[in-house]
């Protein structure tokens, strides 16, 4: 119940806060940082949806700066929601068991060490499914660095 409800929360702030930021401000980037984007986008609008499943597999930026990112840049809504919801569900459960295992330490007296929160058993299956999502874009330019090369 609790990877549901955390899923279903992860995922409606983030589209709310990537529709309010395309929205509102679409006219502040285009006036200030058209220039950024426009290198940007074509970097990443083929593989977006999977840079976007790494970036929420691996917690390595702020989830407000990665949903304010996504809609700067023009990502369509459909693959970003899809990619956000694939890239929650992992760590719903790794939060839910988090929190779990927390309130049972509570209950019973122990002291709450937020040290397993970075242990290696959280940490490493999310950096995994990090990777596996980046697989695509890195067996795709690896592909076309060798059709190039051929030439």
């Amino acid at each position: 119940m609790g990877t549901a409800l955390s899923v279903r929360g992860a995922l409606g702030g983030a589209i709310a806060i990537f529709l309010a930021v395309r929205t509102a401000s679409a006219p502040l980037v285009a006036r200030h940082a058209a220039r950024l984007v426009a290198q940007i986008r074509p970097r990443v609008e083929c593989d977006s949806a999977f840079y976007l499943l790494f970036l929420r597999l691996v917690p390595l930026a702020p989830f407000w700066l990665v949903n304010s990112a996504s809609a700067l840049i023009g990502m369509r809504l459909g693959p970003y929601a899809l990619a956000t919801l694939i890239g929650v569900v992992p760590a719903g459960f790794v939060y839910a068991g988090l929190w779990a295992a927390a309130g049972r330490v509570l209950t019973t007296g122990m002291r709450l060490d937020l040290d397993l929160a970075l242990s290696p058993s959280v940490l490493l299956p999310l950096v995994r499914f990090g990777v596996l999502a980046l697989l695509p874009v890195l067996c795709r330019h690896g592909a076309a660095k060798r059709w190039v090369r051929d030439d």
